[in-house]
């Protein structure tokens, strides 16, 4: 099936109202507005990038931040599935990386020693429960 089709099912499923498409293999998705910025789908990664996107607007305001990043990647996972695409381990690699420096980043501000990052993410990303020490001030 052409991406681009793909890209239009997936958008009207998920309620998206505007879709604009810019250069580069990035996205963002602006879920209160229903509107995207992704590349074309010409590629399998442009594809996933641009799945992704769709994702946060399908799934909606999750948090913390890296749970939604998460969730936008099992998003593309399953289309993938869906539609009988072949998810290379690049565009697998990609995805673990970028949960993976998600994580980090909330890890990073986490000021509560009791702050848990969800173990189905920990488990994606082949990783351990990190272990939150708070600063002196």
């Amino acid at each position: 099936m052409d991406f681009n089709k793909i890209v239009e099912i997936e958008s009207q499923k998920a309620d998206v109202k505007e879709i604009e498409y810019i250069k580069g293999n990035y996205g963002k998705a602006y879920i209160k507005d229903k509107k995207i910025r992704i590349p074309k789908p010409l590629t399998l990664r442009t594809l996933a990038t641009a799945l992704h996107e769709i994702g946060h607007i399908a799934i909606g305001k999750v948090k913390p931040q890296y749970y939604s990043e998460f969730l936008a990647e099992m998003f593309v996972r399953q289309k993938f599935k869906e539609y009988g695409l072949t998810l290379k381990r690049a565009i697998a690699d990609r995805q673990k990386s970028y949960v993976a420096y998600r994580v980090k980043l909330s890890v990073k501000r986490a000021t509560n020693p009791k702050y848990k990052v969800k173990s189905e993410v920990l488990k994606f990303i082949n990783s351990k429960q990190p272990v939150i020490i708070k600063k002196e001030e």
